[in-house]
């Protein structure tokens, strides 16, 4: 007579799967698995669907003053214009934007928007959001010198701030070494990747996930 458990297991699968599963009695940590794998996919689709739910509402708190709506739409249009930014007079012309308060938190939103899954597929997307490859190779975490080129200090930037804000709003666990670390690695591999991307457009992806 089979176990309360793997019934248990089999009606669990019914309803998942829509059919009965039939394996040995001794196969049942697989369908734990396919339990799981199911339920896996479940979450990460609640948590795209949050994602959705939290810019509506965020795109809804911020238009919701009509006195400044005007203001921020064109504050808005200026930021979106510039991105990504292809030289690096745009990027500096983004970053002188960022003494203002309002510019500053506009910014913090839309990198926020930008989602993913994850900090670090956020890190890079937003980063791409932020700059070409081609602005960004003159920049490194810190300033330091790569290849004997001397490298700009996106760490120093206002930009580099809202950055960070906006990944912490996402993921609020994430740490500042963990934040460092990746931003320095986008910025420092950022040519050798478009390389390979030319050439491997998987094994970015892979990258991207490690």
């Amino acid at each position: 007579m089979e176990s309360r458990r793997k019934q248990l297991l089999k009606l669990a699968l019914k309803d998942k799967f829509g059919a009965f599963i039939t394996t040995k009695a001794d196969d049942s940590e697989k369908y734990l698995v396919k339990i799981i794998s199911g339920l896996t996919y479940e979450v990460q689709e609640l948590t795209k669907l949050v994602g959705r739910l939290e810019t509506s509402i965020l795109l809804n708190q911020r238009n919701s003053n009509t006195l400044h709506q005007n203001a921020d739409a064109e504050r808005e249009n200026d930021i979106i214009n510039i991105l990504p930014a292809r030289s690096k007079e745009d990027f500096e012309r983004l970053e002188e934007k960022m003494e203002s308060t309002d510019s500053f938190n506009l910014l913090v939103d839309i990198l926020y928007l930008v989602g993913e899954d994850n900090y670090k597929t956020a890190i890079y997307a937003c980063l791409k959001k932020l700059f070409t490859s081609e602005v960004a190779q003159l920049y490194s975490g810190q300033g330091k010198s790569r290849y004997g080129k001397k490298k700009l200090s996106f760490g120093a930037l206002k930009i580099c701030d809202a950055l960070k804000k906006a990944i912490r709003k996402r993921f609020p666990s994430v740490t500042d070494t963990e934040l460092r670390e990746r931003i320095g690695t986008f910025l420092c591999t950022v040519k050798d990747r478009d390389g390979a991307a030319a050439e491997n457009p998987q094994r970015i992806k892979i990258e991207l996930t490690a």
